[in-house]
C-alpha cells in the first residue's frame, strides 16, 4: 500500500486542516479521505497573499487572547524567504520559542480567511495552544489546547477498549481500506 498525502494551497499558503489521503493498492485508489475547500478565491476575497498583521503582532494577539503578559520585546530567530513561517524567542512568556505560520483558515460562515497560526506554551501553565489570528484584523478566529489532562482517581471517566483482534495480512486496514485517515490506539492500565 501506498499512501499520498495532498496538502490543499492557496497562493502559496496551506489551507488549515485540508488534508487529503489517498490509498494506492497495486497502482489503484482504493480509499480517498480528506477534505479540500472549493472556489477557495472566491470565499477567500483576496488575490495577494500579503498579510495585513505581522507575524510578531500576531503573537501579541494570541497573548492578549490567553491573557498572559504582553512581551516587551519580541526577538525573531528564523524566518523563511518569504515571512510565512517565523520563529520567535520565547521574550519571557513562553517556555519554548514561539513560532508564527500563516494560514487560510475556513469558517463555518463559509469564509475563509489569511490567519496567522501561534503556537505558545505560557509560563507557569502545562497548556500548550495553538491561537489563529486573523491576519487583515487581529480577530481571534479559534484556539485550541493541545494538553490533554487525565484524571486517574475518577474511574467513571474510564473507557473500556476491546480486546485487541488479528489483522489479517490482506488487508492491512483492518476491516476495509476506508479507514485510512482514523486512528486506533490500545490503552494498557498503568
Amino acid at each position: 500500500v501506498q499512501l499520498i498525502y495532498l496538502q490543499q494551497s492557496y497562493l502559496g499558503i496551506p489551507v488549515y486542516n485540508c488534508i487529503q489521503v489517498i490509498a494506492l493498492q497495486n497502482g489503484k485508489a482504493v480509499s480517498v479521505k480528506g477534505s479540500r475547500v472549493a472556489k477557495i478565491a472566491e470565499k477567500a476575497g483576496l488575490t495577494d497573499s500579503t498579510p495585513v498583521v505581522s507575524a510578531g503582532e500576531a503573537v501579541s494577539a494570541a497573548a492578549r487572547e490567553l491573557k498572559i503578559k504582553q512581551p516587551v520585546q519580541i526577538a525573531v530567530l528564523r524566518t523563511d524567504s518569504r515571512n510565512r513561517q517565523v520563529e520567535f524567542a520565547p521574550s519571557g512568556i513562553s517556555r519554548e520559542n514561539i513560532t508564527s505560520r500563516l494560514f487560510w483558515v475556513p469558517t463555518a460562515d463559509g469564509k475563509v480567511y489569511m490567519a496567522w497560526q501561534v503556537k505558545i506554551l505560557p509560563q507557569n501553565s502545562n497548556a500548550f495552544w495553538l491561537v489563529l489570528v486573523n491576519a487583515g484584523d487581529q480577530t481571534i478566529l479559534g484556539k485550541d489546547d493541545l494538553t490533554l489532562s487525565c484524571d486517574w482517581s475518577r474511574p467513571q471517566y474510564e473507557t473500556r477498549i476491546p480486546a485487541a483482534r488479528e489483522v489479517p495480512r490482506s488487508n492491512p486496514y483492518g476491516r476495509s481500506a476506508q479507514v485510512v485517515n482514523s486512528s486506533r490506539y490500545r490503552v494498557i492500565p498503568f
